[in-house]
C-alpha cells in the first residue's frame, strides 16, 4: 500500500509545474512559522538548522524520486510517528550518499513527530526544484534572508546582484580552480558554477574557506542542492584563511572570488606576524589582511575580485595596502557601491577591486585605457533588504532597479559615459606624486573631471583668483526656535536646491519649527551645499527675497566688489553658474570627507580657484550663456507639451475602449 502511494506521489510531483519566486517566498515564510508555533523554545539558528534539513531532503526528494520517493506523500489516517519515521529514513538516505555533508550534529532531525508532519504537508503539494536556473535557490536565499541578523553571529550576505555581477566581471576562459575564501552559504561558488554551465565553459573545482562550521555546512548543503559536482567546503576555525598554517596550502588558484567580514580586527599575533600589513601590530582589519592573503595563495595570473571597505582605497591609515596591492597586482576595475548595498545587515561605503596578480617574469598587460572605474548609485535592492524595482521605459516592464547591468554592458565594450562610468592609468608605483599623495586608489581621486579642470586653469587666459578672493562669508548664525520662535520666515533647506540647475524653491516656515542653528542670507548672495557636491547645489539668491534663513550645511557666499570701482569682482550670476560646472567640481571631487553624509569642509571651498576674465568679457559670456539656456527651456516645454498629447491620446484609447465594448454595433 505505501509502495502504490509512494509511486503515486512521484507520478503527480512529475506533473507539478514548480513554485514561482513569490510562491516559494511565501512557502518558506509558511515552513519557519510552522517551526516557530510548533518548537517554541527552539533558537533561531535551531530552526534554521532544521529548516536547512527538512528542504535538503524535499529537493533531493525531487531530483532523486525513484531513490526516495514517499517521503513527501501523505496517506489518509497515518500517524504522525510514520510520516516522521519515513522522513527521518530519507534523510539517513541521504547523509549515506554524501557523509561528507554532514557533520555529526547536523545529521539528524531534532523535531517531534507533529511538527514533521505539519511541515510534511505544506511540502507536498509543491515542487521547488526546477530546471530554471533563476528559480533554483529561491527557497534556500529566502531561508537565509528570513534567519539571519547580523546580531547572530556577525555574518552578513552579498546581494544577489552584487554576486552575480562580480561573477560576470572576470574572464573564465582559463581559470581551473575557483576559491571563495570566506564562502558563506556558498552564493558565490554556485553562481560561478551556473555561469559557466549556461554558457557551456569546461567545469572548474570550486573550493571554499569558512571559519563557522554551520554556515561551511550549509554551503555544501547548497551546491549539493543546485547539482554542483565539483567542490571542496573547508571549515577553518580560529582566524579562519588567515592562520599561519593555511600557507601550506598548496592548491593552484587561478581565480578568487569573496565578501571577507573586513569590519572586524584580527589581533591574534601569531597570525598577525605572517604578514606583511600585520606584523609588529597589536591588530589589522580582516578585510586588509584577506587582500594580502588572496593574492599571497593566486598563482601568478590569477585574478582577486574582493569587497571591501572603501577607506581602504583612499585612508592614509592605509597607504600600505595600495603600495603592496600595486606591488604585486594590476588594479583593472574599481566600483564602488551604495551605502544601502548591505543593508538592513550592515551600513557601510564599499566597492569591489578587481585585480589581476603579476606574473613572475612579466605583469599583466595593462588595458590602453588603464583601469575601470563605476559609480553604482543602486543595486536593485531597497535598504530593508526587499528588491527595488523600475519600469523600463523602452519595454514598460518592471526589472531592478540596479546600475550594475550597465556597468557590466559598458565594461564589456570598453565604452564609458565619463561622470560615474571611466578609464583611468594609475599611475606608477615609482611615481613620487603619487606616493605623497598616498596611491590612492578610490573612484573621486582618479575621477577625469581632476585632470580636465588642472589642465583647464593652467591654460586659462585670465588671472586666477581663489573664491575667497572674490567673496567673503556670511556667518550670522540663529536658531529660530529660541530667538524668532513667533515669526513666519523664508527657508532654504537642502531638499529646496535643485541640483545641477541653480534653481531654489524657499518655503515660508514658523520660527518654532527650525530647531537648528541656521545661517541668514539676503537678495544676491549665493548658497552654495558642501554637503554631497557632486550635486551641484549652488544658486544666487534672486531679487524677491530680500531675507532668508539656510541650512547651516550651506556656505552664505557674498560677492565682493571692486574699491575702485564699486563693481563686482566677478559677476554673482557668473560665479554661481561656475561654483556648478567640473571646472569647480574637478578641484574638489577628490576631497569629500564622510561616508553617510559626505561632505567638503568650508577651507576646501574658498580655495577654489576660478578666472577672472574682465566685467565686459563676463557680460559677453552670461549673454551666449542665457541664450543656450532660452533654447533649452524652450525645447523642455516643448517636449512637455508633447508627453501631455501622449497621455490625452492614451486616456482617449480607454474610453474608447470601453466604449467599444460596451456598444459592438457601432464599431466599424
Amino acid at each position: 500500500m505505501l509502495e502504490e502511494t509512494c509511486m503515486e506521489g512521484a507520478k503527480n510531483l512529475e506533473e507539478m509545474r514548480p513554485l514561482t519566486a513569490v510562491e516559494l517566498r511565501r512557502l518558506v515564510k509558511a515552513l519557519h512559522r510552522i517551526l516557530r508555533d510548533s518548537e517554541g523554545n527552539s533558537s533561531l539558528i535551531e530552526r534554521f538548522d532544521e529548516l536547512t534539513k527538512i528542504l535538503y531532503c524535499k529537493v533531493m526528494q525531487e531530483r532523486l524520486s525513484v531513490h526516495v520517493a514517499g517521503a513527501f506523500t501523505l496517506s489518509a489516517n497515518e500517524s504522525d510517528k510514520i510520516v516522521a519515521a519515513r522522513v527521518h529514513a530519507v534523510l539517513a538516505q541521504l547523509i549515506k550518499k554524501r557523509p561528507d555533508l554532514f557533520p555529526q550534529r547536523f545529521s539528524q532531525f531534532h523535531l517531534s513527530d507533529t511538527t514533521i508532519r505539519r511541515l510534511v504537508e505544506a511540502l507536498a503539494p509543491v515542487k521547488i526544484f526546477s530546471p530554471h536556473e533563476d528559480l533554483k535557490g529561491l527557497a534556500y536565499e529566502e531561508v537565509i534572508k528570513n534567519t539571519f541578523e547580523k546580531g547572530d553571529n556577525q555574518q552578513f550576505f552579498t546581494p544577489r546582484t552584487i554576486v552575480e555581477f562580480m561573477v560576470q566581471m572576470l574572464d573564465w576562459s582559463a581559470p581551473r580552480t575557483v576559491c571563495d575564501p570566506a564562502c558563506g552559504t556558498g552564493g558565490f561558488l554556485l553562481f560561478v558554477d551556473r555561469f559557466l554551465k549556461q554558457r557551456k565553459r569546461r567545469p572548474v573545482k570550486l573550493l571554499g574557506f569558512e571559519i563557522d562550521e554551520r554556515l561551511a555546512w550549509v554551503a555544501g548543503i547548497n551546491l549539493a542542492m543546485h547539482d554542483v559536482s565539483d567542490f571542496d567546503i573547508r571549515c577553518l576555525d580560529g582566524s579562519g584563511f588567515l592562520r599561519p598554517d593555511i600557507r601550506c596550502f598548496s592548491a593552484k588558484i587561478d581565480a578568487i572570488i569573496t565578501n571577507p567580514p573586513f569590519g572586524s580586527d584580527l589581533s591574534d599575533k601569531e597570525a598577525l606576524a605572517a604578514f606583511e600589513l600585520g606584523k609588529d601590530r597589536s591588530s589589522r582589519r580582516r578585510g586588509i589582511l584577506f587582500i594580502e592573503r588572496c593574492l599571497e595563495k593566486l598563482d601568478p595570473g590569477g585574478v582577486l575580485a574582493i569587497i571591501i571597505d572603501e577607506g581602504v582605497l583612499n585612508s592614509p591609515s592605509s597607504t600600505d595596502t595600495r603600495r603592496l596591492i600595486l606591488s604585486h597586482s594590476h588594479p583593472f576595475a574599481i566600483v564602488s557601491l551604495p551605502e544601502t548595498a548591505f543593508m538592513p545587515y550592515a551600513s557601510v561605503k564599499a566597492s569591489i577591486l578587481f585585480l589581476q596578480k603579476k606574473k613572475r617574469r612579466k605583469t599583466p598587460a595593462v588595458p590602453e585605457r588603464g583601469t575601470f572605474f563605476a559609480q553604482a548609485e543602486v543595486v536593485g535592492r531597497k535598504a530593508n533588504g526587499d528588491p527595488l524595482f523600475r519600469v523600463n521605459k523602452a519595454t514598460s516592464r518592471m526589472e531592478l532597479d540596479s546600475d550594475l547591468p550597465n556597468i557590466l554592458q559598458q565594461w564589456r565594450s570598453g565604452s564609458c559615459d565619463g561622470e560615474k562610468v571611466f578609464w583611468s592609468r594609475v599611475p606608477d608605483i615609482e611615481d613620487a606624486a603619487f606616493a605623497t599623495e598616498g596611491y590612492r586608489l578610490d573612484l573621486a581621486y582618479h575621477h577625469p573631471s581632476r585632470p580636465e579642470a588642472l589642465k583647464a586653469l593652467q591654460s586659462s587666459p585670465y588671472p586666477l583668483r581663489t573664491l575667497l578672493d572674490l567673496c567673503d562669508v556670511r556667518t550670522e548664525a540663529v536658531v529660530p526656535s529660541k530667538s524668532l520662535q513667533d515669526e513666519e520666515l523664508t527657508y532654504l533647506g537642502l531638499a529646496n536646491l535643485s541640483a545641477y540647475t541653480g534653481v531654489c524653491s524657499p518655503v515660508i516656515v514658523s520660527g518654532s519649527s527650525l530647531k537648528s542653528s541656521v545661517k541668514r542670507f539676503v537678495c544676491g548672495d549665493i548658497l552654495f551645499a558642501k554637503m554631497r557636491p557632486e550635486l551641484r547645489k549652488v544658486c544666487l539668491v534672486p531679487e524677491e527675497i530680500d531675507e532668508g534663513f539656510a541650512s547651516a550645511e550651506c556656505l552664505v557666499l557674498v560677492p565682493k566688489t571692486d574699491k575702485e570701482t564699486g563693481e563686482p569682482m566677478m559677476s554673482p550670476e557668473l560665479l554661481s553658474i561656475l561654483l556648478r560646472s567640473d571646472l569647480v567640481y574637478g578641484q574638489i571631487v577628490h576631497l569629500v570627507i564622510g561616508i553617510g553624509r559626505p561632505r567638503l569642509n568650508k577651507t576646501v571651498v574658498l580655495n577654489v580657484r576660478l578666472p577672472c576674465p574682465p566685467l565686459e568679457q563676463q557680460r559677453r559670456l552670461l549673454e551666449l550663456y542665457r541664450r543656450s539656456e532660452r533654447a533649452a527651456q524652450a525645447l523642455m516645454l516643448e517636449s512637455q507639451q508633447f508627453a501631455d498629447r501622449a497621455r490625452q491620446i492614451s486616456m482617449n484609447a480607454r474610453k474608447q475602449l470601453v466604449n467599444d465594448l460596451l456598444h459592438p454595433n457601432n464599431h466599424v
